[in-house]
């Protein structure tokens, strides 16, 4: 009787266990990571190899900013039908931060995943002081729509950003 039991409390286990270990909490509608390149010699555990523009450089796998960093965004084209590009404005208590990592890795790569997806890499020419990352390009729709969820956009009021998402619940019951 036990074995036949055992089983189903097994499968029942496996089940929920996304739901236990993210506590019951919905994941993040849209995931953002800056990744600053590291070193070849950090080790596997740290560093992640990506080819950029032909050559292969290693990135943190750590990201040094994140959707918690970030309080608004804005999306643009991108030339060359190279999909929409994304500046972000980070918080307050972040601008520190980029100004002196952006100061120290002058010269070095820097990385953007959206979604999981390398969007786009590019190169720390000098500091960085007024609190904004610029994707230049990669950004597809669906980025951006997960985004309009997760951040209210640049000049956006906190009213008018709760309306938005108000309107793209409404949008996605109709679509299901």
């Amino acid at each position: 009787m036990l074995f036949r039991i055992l089983p189903c409390f097994i499968a029942l286990f496996f089940l929920f266990l996304p739901t236990l270990q993210a506590g019951g909490k919905k994941p993040p509608p849209a995931r953002i990571g800056f990744h600053f390149e590291g070193h070849r010699t950090d080790g596997n555990k740290l560093v992640i190899g990506r080819e950029i523009y032909g050559q292969t450089r290693y990135f943190q796998i750590a990201p040094y900013f994140s959707l918690k960093d970030v309080a608004a965004f804005r999306s643009f084209p991108a030339d060359k039908n190279q999909g929409y590009g994304l500046i972000f404005q980070l918080k307050k208590s972040s601008h520190i931060r980029l100004r002196s990592i952006t100061t120290d890795k002058r010269g070095s790569w820097m990385l953007c995943l959206v979604n999981g997806r390398l969007c786009d890499a590019v190169m720390i020419d000098r500091g960085v002081t007024d609190g904004t990352l610029v994707i230049w390009k990669n950004a597809t729709l669906a980025d951006i729509r997960s985004l309009d969820w997760a951040l209210p956009r640049i000049g956006e009021s906190p009213e008018r950003w709760k309306q938005r998402r108000k309107e793209l619940k409404k949008s996605l019951k109709k679509k299901s």
